[in-house]
């Protein structure tokens, strides 16, 4: 009797425990939907648009929350003009206005499904607004996803709509759009405008949007705002380590030529020269000393692009005169195109009395010394975002390509090798050589192989200056023997530089060795080549030769065939012809 007794609550508290988690789980869902106000109707069982998601229901009476107001964007940040261009994505019009306006079945009408962007959409129309949102008296607009279309449950579609209501009168639409993106998934499928226009305007037949009795247009756009793909920064640098070049010039009355360049040195990531006319140019011709900073001819600019730079030239004082100074004059320019002539400066630098006059200290023991002080230097950088890791492999490619130069390859037969290694390592073909070009001067993509550092590099002072009147001193790739006594003078980083080095030295020998088993595999190619096509000739030889011994036996055949009277041997011969020619 206790254990029945002690059963019957057991079962009794179970009931009670499963009814409180149904109730509990309903409010969950309610709560975690937020698009759902429990009503009568719903409770009588309502349908519901499949279309819409779980949440929204299409009676009349119904407390369905759909509102643009969650992202919290005042009516401001709405946008409303007139177009003449009519809507891309999809047009409803409706010739009976006034019977959905009227109809007490339904306050919505839905169009038909469209496809944008392999999502199937819906628009819809609230004649009297959407009351839940805020949109009584006012004509309401939204665009539904169908949520069938969604890959997966947690997918999100980020889109940008504009909605339209055309006006006969003034041929043109009248749009509303937001300033920010609507984002559709399966918890929310519909989103849009609440009070597109009152109805007091939309009626108006004034205004031209309801006419020929009950006719009217309406329309939208659902567009996918993208990322950019390709980008652009531009940055200009400042306070270089070191930012001056200075170049004497020794015999500088024995100077006969029209005009001449300084070694090529370089500030803030370019290359530059100074350009010097001794005698003058353009409006300082004969009378002035004209100077000039251009952009060094190997340097490579894009079609567009130009460069700011901010510099000052001079022309220095050697005796430190209290009455004459050094001449100074400053630059602020862009720099469209490199190469000599093509620069800024002043045809009228220093006039050339002045130079000669050996009491100003410009010119001392037919020594003239000119310096140039960077002080700002603009670049402009090209990312393309959707190719980056692509070329990030192509240029370690191309490096291995540098690493196997030989002599005597040309840049497209380095090319062409970058390309082999490119696809080799399952890269497949390489597409984007104009997205290189347009980046291969930035370090991230830049190569790295047989790079070192000049005389005009930053670097010392002294590395800036040069004491000859043309060329400056060579250089040259530091020797694996520096390289060590390096090392021991600077311990670990340099140790790991040549270790690095060594390190590609080993794969230059592997590439040389595959490079020569491609070879082996190329000539032992060539002689099967060869074999086979030696069997071919005499295979054909050993053709020709039937076809010639068969001819013979024939013409044989035909004279003994012609012959009335035969001896014993001519008909044996006859009748062996006849079984090798005929078969028979």
């Amino acid at each position: 009797m206790k254990s029945h007794y002690t059963n019957t609550i057991y079962a009794v508290f179970v009931l009670f425990c499963l009814l409180i988690t149904s109730a509990s789980a309903q409010s969950l869902i309610r709560e975690y939907t937020d698009d759902l106000k429990t009503t009568p109707q719903q409770e009588n069982g309502a349908k519901t648009d499949t279309n819409l998601g779980e949440a929204h229901y299409l009676d009349k009476d119904d407390d369905l929350e759909i509102s643009s107001r969650d992202y919290k964007v005042p009516l401001s940040n709405q946008v409303t003009g007139m177009r003449d261009r009519p809507p891309m994505s999809y047009s409803l019009k409706i010739e009976s206005f006034n019977t959905i306006l009227q109809s007490q079945e339904r306050d919505r009408y839905r169009s038909g499904p469209f496809s944008v962007g392999g999502y199937n959409w819906s628009l819809i129309v609230f004649p009297n607004g959407n009351r839940h949102d805020g949109g009584s008296g006012f004509i309401s607009l939204y665009v539904a996803i169908d949520n069938s279309t969604l890959v997966f449950s947690h997918q999100e579609v980020i889109a940008d709509l504009r909605v339209y209501v055309f006006s006969r009168s003034a041929r043109q639409y009248f749009t509303m759009q937001a300033a920010h993106v609507w984002r559709f998934n399966v918890f929310k499928t519909m989103w849009g405008f609440p009070r597109v226009m009152s109805l007091a305007a939309f009626r108006d037949p004034r205004n031209g949007y309801l006419f020929n009795g009950d006719h009217c247009e309406f329309g939208v756009d659902v567009t996918f705002p993208t990322t950019f793909q390709r980008s652009e920064l531009f940055t200009v640098a400042r306070n270089f380590p070191n930012p001056r070049f200075t170049w004497t010039i020794q015999r500088f009355s024995t100077l006969l030529g029209d005009t001449y360049l300084s070694d090529a040195f370089s500030i803030g990531g370019r290359n530059w020269n100074i350009q010097l006319y001794p005698t003058g140019f353009s409006t300082g011709e004969g009378r002035f000393l004209s100077m000039y900073l251009v952009l060094n001819a190997n340097e490579s600019l894009r079609p567009y692009e130009s460069i700011y730079v901010r510099a000052q030239l001079r022309v220095l004082n050697q005796l430190a005169s209290p009455h004459w100074r050094t001449i100074d004059r400053p630059i602020n320019h862009w720099i469209n195109r490199p190469g000599p002539g093509l620069g800024w400066g002043y045809p009228e630098f220093i006039s050339l009395a002045d130079l000669r006059d050996s009491r100003r200290g410009y010119l001392v023991n037919d020594t003239l010394r000119v310096q140039v002080e960077i002080l700002a230097v603009s670049s402009t950088r090209i990312h393309y975002n959707y190719v980056n890791k692509k070329l990030v492999k192509w240029v370690g490619a191309y490096d291995n390509a540098k690493r196997m130069q030989q002599s005597g390859w040309s840049e497209d037969d380095l090319l062409a090798k970058a390309h082999e290694l490119y696809s080799s390592a399952g890269n497949g073909t390489f597409k984007y050589m104009k997205e290189w070009i347009d980046v291969h001067d930035q370090p991230r993509y830049g190569s790295k192989v047989g790079e070192n550092t000049g005389s005009g590099s930053s670097g010392s002072k002294r590395a800036h200056e040069s004491d000859s009147n043309f060329v400056g001193p060579s250089a040259r790739p530091m020797g694996r023997d520096a390289a060590k006594k390096k090392s021991k003078r600077k311990g670990k980083g340099a140790f790991l530089e040549v270790v690095n080095e060594d390190f590609n030295e080993f794969m230059k020998m592997k590439a040389q060795e595959s490079e020569h088993l491609e070879k082996l595999a190329m000539l032992q190619e060539e002689a099967n080549l060869r074999q086979k096509e030696a069997t071919q000739r005499k295979y054909d030889a050993n053709e020709l030769m039937k076809e010639k011994t068969h001819a013979k036996k024939m013409k044989i055949w035909l004279k003994l065939s012609e012959k009335d009277c035969l001896n014993d041997h001519s008909r044996e011969l006859l009748q062996q012809l006849s079984h090798d020619l005929f078969g028979k």
